[in-house]
């Protein structure tokens, strides 16, 4: 065989089997490219795509919603300074009168005794504002332990947040409100003084009315004056 033949054929056996092998690896590559590629949406997928975005967009705004909307007031006060034999009986009879719409008494889960303090809430502010102005300080008895002088005021427990600035809003109410009862008490005050002065003064008044009156039929017209200002006469 030619020299010229030879080299013809062994070039053709070199890149044919080169040929070969690209496209081996093409195939390969393509294979494992087509595994990374995502199926086109069926179309089932397709037609439930706006309803999903419309749920999506529904429940975002639901949620956005509920948290915008403030939640309802709630009218609770504290109770302290209960006595231990304390009972949600005998708590019910003493505030009998404004009525609470509930009462949450803290016992000891052991003994079942009071811890002392109660969570009283009412429907509504003028209630809860009636039990803050004839309630506190009032003497609480249940007829076993001795008569107890009643701590009423706003809390933070009991229901509602517990955030800081809730609480610091709290304490400031209830500073106003003990300076509103200091207040109140030193009003009451004068005006049982005034009445009590007053009382005097008509007192006094009924007394003089009710002294004899002096017979100066007697005592010559020059000394008249005299006795009239206290003088004995002498």
């Amino acid at each position: 065989m030619p020299a010229d033949t030879k080299r013809k054929e062994a070039r053709k056996r070199k890149f044919g089997a080169q040929t070969a092998e690209s496209q081996l690896d093409y195939g390969v590559n393509m294979e494992l490219d087509s595994s990374k590629v995502e199926e086109p949406p069926t179309k089932k997928a397709k037609q439930a795509q706006p309803f999903q975005k419309a749920l999506d967009t529904t429940t975002t705004a639901d949620n956005a919603k509920a948290q915008a909307q403030p939640k309802p007031q709630r009218f609770i006060v504290f109770i302290g300074n209960l006595p231990y034999t304390a009972t949600d009986a005998s708590i019910q009879t003493h505030f009998a009168k404004v009525h609470p719409n509930s009462i949450r008494h803290r016992t000891d889960k052991e003994t079942g005794k009071s811890k002392g303090f109660a969570f009283l809430e009412f429907e509504g502010y003028d209630r809860m504002k009636t039990c803050l102005k004839l309630y506190h300080q009032s003497s609480f008895d249940d007829g076993v332990s001795a008569a107890r002088k009643l701590n009423v005021e706003l809390t933070a427990g009991g229901g509602g947040g517990k955030s800081s600035e809730r609480k610091t809003k709290l304490r400031v109410k209830n500073e106003r409100l003990n300076e509103q009862r200091k207040r109140r008490v030193l009003e009451e005050e004068k005006i049982h003084r005034k009445g009590k002065r007053d009382n005097e003064k008509g007192e006094e008044k009924e007394s003089d009315k009710r002294k004899p009156a002096v017979d100066n039929a007697d005592i010559h017209p020059s000394r008249r004056s005299r006795v009239r200002g206290g003088s004995n006469g002498t």
